[in-house]
């Protein structure tokens, strides 16, 4: 299912035993509009702005054409047939990997460098108490298994740099740009004006050397704001005042799962990977038991790919996170060997962890429900899911 951006709307396609499409929109959870045997993806863009252009929504047409897009390249089939031999018998065409350059901006004590020691050293908060200031530009290349190579440039934000990033650096830095990032202290409200200006700067440089880059920003430290919410409209409205480019804007705390929200979501972004990743997992939760599956890379704690909404994910990185960590202290304690499966039971849900690789996890969601009747199954499908990530991470 798939939120339609600045609205409460969502909607969900699928093959049908016909090989045609079949389109059903919510709202606020409920299926508002469904049609079947779709042939082709301009009548479902066509649908779509239909339908909210009669609720008083004007969504530009060519974003809606790119999440439908996005959603046809995982779209999955309704059926439940030959589940393990469809899946592990399909094999997408996977361009080889290329390292994306990701660019970390942002004013002086904004969290720059703290956001990434938190996700790719796995520092704790107290640990981040003593991180020093970033001098220049810090090249910072990491390796999650073999779903993504990111490099992430981290531009240190003291006045005496800038002057360099506006002149004979500019180019450097914005060229052959993926991902831009800037991060905004939610605290320092003096600052907000200049930040901005530095934002606007930065936009119009990458509209005019690399204009498909995609925009996040972060609007940081918003566990230490009061009225969070008042703050942080104002900031919007600030930060996105005369941009015509699509920017993504998140709150994140070092104290919370906000920012492997975030990274889950720029990794998924930028890695050809998890188009594939993603086309299995909405396969495998179309399968009895199953809810929602994931895919986490242990040593981050990111998610590689999901079938869940960005606020369900929220609680259940966070819970598993904290049980891999739990995991690996236990087993290295009582010298086991790995283990290769996990079941786990809350009040809200029920879990089985199953491992792919050294660094891969994959977590299936199950339905409390019945769940007995199912479980033999879902275990062959969740290791039949399995073979095929080894697969695709070129593991023997």
């Amino acid at each position: 299912m798939k939120k339609i951006p600045g609205t409460t709307y969502k909607f969900d396609i699928s093959l049908n035993h016909a090989s045609k499409i079949d389109l059903k929109i919510y709202h606020h959870h409920e299926i508002i509009f469904e049609q079947s045997n779709i042939d082709n993806q301009r009548i479902i863009v066509e649908i779509l702005l239909r339908v909210l252009i009669n609720n008083n929504l004007n969504i530009p047409k060519n974003r809606i054409e790119r999440i439908v897009q996005d959603e046809m390249k995982i779209m999955s089939p309704t059926q439940d047939y030959s589940f393990k031999h469809q899946i592990v018998s399909t094999m997408i065409d996977i361009q080889p990997e290329i390292q994306k350059k990701i660019l970390l901006m942002g004013l002086s004590n904004a969290g720059k460098t703290c956001i990434y020691e938190r996700i790719f050293e796995g520092k704790t908060p107290w640990e981040l108490m003593h991180t020093s200031a970033t001098k220049g530009i810090a090249y910072k290349n990491y390796e999650l298994d073999d779903i993504s190579k990111p490099s992430i440039w981290d531009l240190g934000g003291q006045d005496q740099y800038l002057e360099s990033y506006h002149n004979e650096l500019k180019n450097k830095i914005f060229e052959n740009l993926s991902i831009f990032l800037y991060v905004v202290d939610l605290t320092d409200y003096s600052k907000f004006d200049n930040s901005e200006k530095e934002f606007s700067w930065a936009i119009q440089n990458i509209r005019n050397i690399n204009p498909n880059t995609k925009i996040y920003i972060l609007f940081h430290k918003q566990d230490l704001v009061p009225e969070k919410e008042k703050i942080m409209d104002y900031a919007r409205k600030l930060f996105s005042k005369g941009i015509d480019m699509n920017i993504s804007f998140f709150a994140t705390s070092i104290i919370d799962e906000s920012l492997f929200i975030v990274w889950s979501e720029i990794i998924r972004e930028i890695s050809p990977k998890s188009t594939f990743i993603n086309y299995i997992l909405k396969q495998l939760k179309n399968q009895k038991g199953i809810t929602n599956a994931l895919v986490i890379e242990k040593r981050t704690g990111l998610t590689c790919g999901s079938t869940m909404e960005e606020s369900e994910e929220d609680l259940i990185i966070g819970m598993v996170s904290l049980l891999i960590k739990s995991i690996d202290r236990f087993i290295k304690e009582l010298n086991l060997n790995q283990l290769q499966e996990l079941s786990l039971k809350t009040e809200d849900y029920e879990i089985l962890l199953i491992n792919v690789n050294k660094n891969l996890l994959l977590v299936l969601i199950l339905d409390k429900v019945n769940i007995d009747n199912y479980i033999e199954k879902v275990k062959t499908n969740g290791l039949a899911v399995c073979d095929q990530l080894r697969k695709l991470m070129s593991e023997v």
